[in-house]
């Protein structure tokens, strides 16, 4: 009986091991918490030596044909940087899996590096990650100590503004100060908006159909914080019988700015309101 409930007891281990495998939380399973946190650090060190490749430009300069390597002096002399500095981060980007060793002391592209100058979202959401999202992160433990265990009190005491000394000016203030920043910032809200649509097969909205012709012209749907319209867009797609003229998103003037000036065919006759959140929503669905 004691080899039968041992089995049992394997068995069931290894059951929950293939589902973490399966469902990509391996290390959550079978590791430890001091493993499962220098599994975040790591990831985060890594995107730290990807983001100052992009920031300085050093994977323009690695051949982009296959098999063709360049050294770490040649890249230092081409960015001006010391040759030891680029060489410890493109040693780590090696041991990491997105740069492979060259012949000598060279250094050459992968599949995913080359993919970071092929595709401006990837680089966009690197950037505004670690330029903006962690500035603000990494500062929340002095923050709350400053102001209190409280929601930021209004949009001009955001922790974004508290980690860059610049208390009374708001997020969007910050980051469109500067035009590559907000570029990147812009990008990155547009990916994650594509990559995760807000009610992807989440909510059947059939039923605003019905309600649409019991109650006319009441507002169906409001996309409150709706960015530029992919979840609009998602939704019109599953429910192509909802009056765009009777849906409503609702953001901060210069996301209303820049959905307009996208203009995406799906959202027309949508209603675009420029709105402040600590000031009331002007209109309800």
């Amino acid at each position: 009986m004691a080899l039968v409930s041992e089995l049992d007891a394997l068995s069931a281990r290894l059951a929950k091991t293939a589902r973490g495998i399966e469902g990509g939380t391996m290390l959550q399973i079978v590791g430890t918490p001091v493993e499962l946190m220098y599994r975040m650090m790591r990831d985060l060190a890594h995107m730290t030596a990807i983001r100052l490749f992009l920031k300085w430009n050093v994977f323009d300069h690695i051949p982009a044909e296959d098999g063709s390597a360049i050294s770490y002096a040649a890249i230092s002399d081409r960015v001006g940087a010391e040759e030891g500095l680029i060489a410890r981060l493109g040693r780590a980007l090696v041991s990491y899996g997105t740069l492979r060793q060259g012949p000598g002391d060279g250094v050459m592209h992968t599949d995913f590096s080359l993919s970071l100058l092929a595709e401006p979202l990837a680089r966009a959401l690197i950037e505004a990650t670690l330029d903006t999202h962690l500035t603000a992160l990494a500062t929340l433990p002095q923050y709350f100590a400053s102001v209190g265990l409280v929601e930021p009190p209004n949009p001009l005491q955001s922790p974004l503004a508290f980690a860059e000394n610049r208390l009374g000016t708001s997020v969007f203030e910050i980051v469109h100060g500067d035009l590559a920043r907000r570029a990147a910032f812009m990008a990155a809200m547009g990916a994650f908006e594509a990559e995760l649509p807000a009610l992807a097969g989440g909510y059947d909205l059939s039923w605003a159909v019905e309600q649409a012709a019991r109650e006319k012209g009441r507002v169906l749907v409001v996309d409150v914080g709706g960015g530029k319209g992919q979840a609009l867009v998602s939704i019109f797609r599953d429910v192509p019988a909802l009056p765009k003229e009777r849906c409503v998103l609702q953001d901060l003037p210069e996301v209303v700015e820049a959905a307009k000036k996208e203009g995406k065919k799906e959202l027309e006759g949508v209603r675009m309101q420029e709105v402040d959140m600590h000031t009331g929503q002007p209109e309800k669905g």
